[in-house]
């Protein structure tokens, strides 16, 4: 298993791309650290 770790702040549309993009991988476990808040 590969962990990735993701770090925002403040951006919705780029973490959405990149989780996205995450779900087609098998064996990835993904850990996402947002920094500030997100209204969407």
């Amino acid at each position: 298993m590969i962990s990735v770790i993701t770090v925002t702040y403040n951006n919705f549309d780029d973490l959405h791309r990149t989780l996205a993009s995450l779900e087609k991988v098998e064996g990835i476990e993904n850990v996402v650290i947002n920094g500030g808040d997100c209204e969407k």
